[in-house]
């Protein structure tokens, strides 16, 4: 994506493709985290330039989403879902949304309506909505059914890193961390280089005093997430965990700096 991004600025730079280029260039910096740069370029594309007007609001929304702007997020799902109904990745945008703002019933039917719309072979888009769909059943209190979808979207795309942190988190919350690390171990079976996985399961390893263990999990995620943290879908903490013997330069990385000392004990950085 970056190469891509290069190559666009180059060309309006040169003025080749200038009319045409903000979409692909909005698109290649939204995939690199870049929101606010990736909206300027949407909000400069014309209506000719995507294949549907619900493309580029769907864009537009997906960026809202990520820099935590959900009235405006929403507003432009809603305006891509009248624009065609048909798209399923904008009622599932929209049930992102509801969701994160506190209406997991009318989330849930949202995702529901997705799900209808996706052919059978769509399977990353149906283990999302599985995802999404698990998460609201676990907020309104229906607990083994939000499993059971969660389970179903770790078969459909094993490859997606959330399903598994949902479910660890799931038996975290109800106390069974036996069943949590199991889940957390599932995940980095299949997804060793995740850095979400990694965090969140050295944050349970630091809870149950196994520090060295730990540290090597959340230095792991530290270091190998570039991802910023601005929206809502973040998974995990950007903490800093050290032990003494650690690299101190690691103190200086992520959101909140802390040392994990070798009693448990977690003292800020200041």
């Amino acid at each position: 994506f970056k190469a891509a991004l290069d190559c666009f600025r180059t060309a309006l730079d040169r003025d080749f493709f200038s009319s045409d280029i903000h979409l692909p260039m909005g698109e290649a910096l939204f995939e690199l985290g870049q929101f606010e740069e990736a909206l300027a370029e949407f909000n400069r594309a014309s209506d000719d330039d995507a294949s549907s007007l619900a493309e580029l609001l769907l864009w537009k929304g997906s960026c809202y989403f990520e820099l935590g702007k959900l009235r405006r997020a929403i507003s432009a799902f809603n305006r891509a879902i009248e624009a065609d109904k048909t798209v399923a990745e904008a009622h599932l945008k929209r049930g992102m949304v509801l969701f994160e703002t506190g209406s997991p019933d009318r989330a849930l039917a949202a995702f529901e309506t997705s799900e209808a719309l996706l052919d059978v072979g769509e399977l990353e888009p149906r283990a999302e909505t599985s995802y999404w769909k698990g998460r609201s059943m676990l907020r309104l209190g229906r607990r083994q059914e939000g499993l059971g979808l969660l389970y179903e979207a770790c078969e459909t795309a094993p490859h997606i890193p959330h399903p598994y942190t949902e479910i660890a988190d799931c038996f975290r919350a109800y106390g069974d961390l036996r069943s949590a690390a199991q889940w957390y171990e599932k995940g980095l079976a299949r997804l060793p280089d995740d850095p979400s996985i990694n965090n969140d399961y050295g944050n349970l390893l630091r809870e149950q005093g196994q520090l060295d263990k730990s540290l090597k999990h959340i230095t792991y995620a530290i270091e190998h997430d570039a991802s910023p943290d601005t929206g809502p879908e973040c998974q995990h903490d950007q903490i800093v965990a050290t032990t003494p013997r650690a690299d101190p330069k690691l103190a200086k990385r992520g959101g909140v700096a802390v040392i994990v000392q070798h009693d448990g004990a977690l003292k800020l950085l200041t």
